[in-house]
């Protein structure tokens, strides 16, 4: 098996973008848990919030078995505990900047003081029913991806907003991620989406919600077509429990016709200004003037909701509506959830995965 392709640390680039931009939430989706203690991850994440305003929404997961067995050399045995064990180290230090746990996959023992810092929103990447309990029971709600409206509403939405309910905790937030690509020409744009998702629909986690939409694969939840079929998806996904939906944009210059005010053509605007300013940000991050010339510090106001995006996961996004879109990512994240070969094989262990109700994108 190939190596993985690493990239940039995400909350890093977050810390950057967050000096351009005053108005806007900074999110990721999603950080692996295995390879980052709860302790180290808290102190950064904790970090960077402070640094940009109380802007950070904090997007975990699980990741992959092959990725966490292949790339990092760790045990994927008991996802759920690790999990569960996770949080309850991560949510007080958050919180209270401590931590005085003993489980059986996570311990942690430690007290955290960052001045000016506040809880980041936690949003935990779920798709099954364990994961979803976790999600909306403890943490502020979800994170999606390659999954349709029918699994959403049926599904992932009803246990989110039960867990939340039996735990006497707030709404929970739901960030349903999704290619999306604004096209006249919506047969061609599927087969586009199809050729840059190959192999998720191999993926047993991915296969199953698949299946439950009644879908062959993930071009066919993909959100493609000219502007007004976009916007009319995106109106369907907030329908759904008042969904955040998030896109990771692409655009056929060829065929597209830009239709000014429309959520689509705003997002995509957007998603142009924040992929110049991320590229922006990493240069002026290795330049030696930029470091010896640091910026004032810069007014910050909170945005709304947060939402999350493939591909470099820590995204500026623009609030509209109730409804935030990102853009394209310039490069890929090493802390992606989905940095792993998606070919890779439908082995015993990730079906039980899934039978447990534990393995999510």
């Amino acid at each position: 098996m190939a190596a993985a392709e690493l990239g940039f640390d995400a909350l890093t680039v977050l810390a950057l973008v967050g000096r351009e931009t005053t108005n806007v939430e900074l999110g990721t989706s999603v950080i692996p848990t295995y390879p980052r203690h709860p302790v180290a991850l808290a102190a950064q994440a904790l970090t960077v919030n402070a640094a940009t305003g109380a802007r950070l929404v904090l997007g975990i997961g699980l990741s992959h078995r092959v990725t966490v067995e292949h790339t990092y050399g760790l045990s994927y045995d008991r996802p759920a505990r690790h999990m569960r064990e996770y949080l309850e180290a991560l949510v007080p230090l958050l919180h209270d900047g401590t931590a005085d746990v003993d489980g059986e996959t996570i311990s942690a023992h430690a007290q955290l003081h960052v001045p000016g810092a506040t809880a980041p929103t936690l949003l935990l990447a779920a798709l099954q029913p364990r994961m979803l309990a976790l999600a909306g029971g403890v943490a502020d709600g979800t994170i999606t991806w390659c999954t349709g409206p029918v699994t959403l509403e049926h599904q992932v939405v009803p246990l989110l907003r039960a867990a939340a309910s039996d735990a006497r905790r707030p709404e929970p937030r739901v960030v349903v991620a999704l290619p999306t690509i604004v096209t006249d020409d919506e047969a061609h744009g599927r087969v586009a989406a199809g050729e840059q998702l190959a192999g998720y629909g191999d993926l047993p986690v991915y296969r199953a919600v698949l299946d439950a939409e009644g879908v062959e694969g993930p071009a066919d939840v993909s959100v493609v077509g000219d502007e007004a079929a976009v916007t009319a998806h995106l109106e369907r996904l907030r329908a759904v429990g008042r969904s955040t939906t998030s896109q990771h944009w692409s655009a056929d210059s060829s065929r597209l016709r830009t239709t000014r005010g429309t959520p689509a053509a705003r997002a995509r605007g957007e998603a142009q200004r924040v992929a110049s300013c991320v590229r922006r940000c990493v240069r002026r991050a290795g330049s030696p003037s930029s470091r010896e010339s640091p910026r004032p510090d810069h007014p910050t106001r909170r945005a709304g909701t947060p939402g999350v995006t493939r591909g470099l996961r820590g995204r500026a996004l623009h609030h509209d509506d109730g409804i935030d879109f990102a853009g394209p990512a310039p490069a890929h994240e090493h802390e992606d959830a989905h940095e792993h070969d998606p070919r890779e094989e439908r082995d015993e262990s990730h079906e039980r995965d899934v039978e447990e109700g534990v393995a999510c994108g």
